[in-house]
């Protein structure tokens, strides 16, 4: 089939439409490709928020949970009467104490002053922190379960947390001497008496 000119002239129209609509169909597709990828940008970035947000609801559950456990920790020092000034005249009432419970023989001690507790990674981190008493320790004993006893019974009191810093025990000579009373062992310790103080 032939065209003529008179039927280019009758398609003129209609092909400028095609045309036309080619050109909106193709501007219509890259519009919408480029819509899609700026859609899926959208939305990477939204999860990327919404999984940070997350992250910090999370972060922030396990130190609320931590906090919690902490104030269960200091409510129990509190209780124990740990946390604030420290009465020596109890201290030494208690060790007066453990000795005529437990009838302990010789107890010699000298408790320092109070100052901030000086272990390697421990620093103050806010209105309270932790200061000890040094305590020098030297007692006659029948046997070593009466220096633990003393210790348990001294860390019971609840004042203070016990900790020892080093503790040197001496078998003594009782020269043949028969007497189940007669000092068997010696100690020598240097104790921590820990506590918590506000600043």
């Amino acid at each position: 089939m032939m065209f003529k000119k008179q039927d280019f002239r009758l398609l003129r129209w209609p092909l400028f439409a095609a045309t036309v609509l080619v050109i909106a169909g193709a501007a219509s597709l890259w519009f919408a490709d480029r819509y899609l990828d700026l859609a899926v940008q959208q939305n990477v970035a939204t999860q990327k928020q919404r999984i940070t947000a997350m992250e910090r609801v999370a972060k922030a559950s396990e130190e609320e949970r931590e906090i919690r456990n902490q104030l269960v920790h200091f409510q129990r020092m509190v209780d124990a009467g740990m946390v604030g000034a420290r009465n020596r005249l109890d201290l030494i009432d208690k060790i007066a104490d453990i000795k005529t419970q437990r009838k302990l023989l010789e107890i010699k001690y000298n408790i320092d002053a109070q100052k901030p507790v000086d272990y390697p990674g421990l620093v103050p981190t806010g209105p309270m922190d932790f200061v000890t008493s040094r305590m020098q320790l030297d007692m006659m004993l029948l046997h070593e379960e009466d220096l633990l006893n003393f210790l348990r019974d001294l860390q019971a009191a609840g004042q203070s947390m016990v900790s020892v810093r080093r503790c040197k025990l001496n078998r003594m000579d009782r020269g043949g001497a028969s007497n189940s009373l007669a000092p068997g062992v010696q100690a020598q310790c240097v104790l921590d008496l820990i506590s918590l103080m506000q600043e």
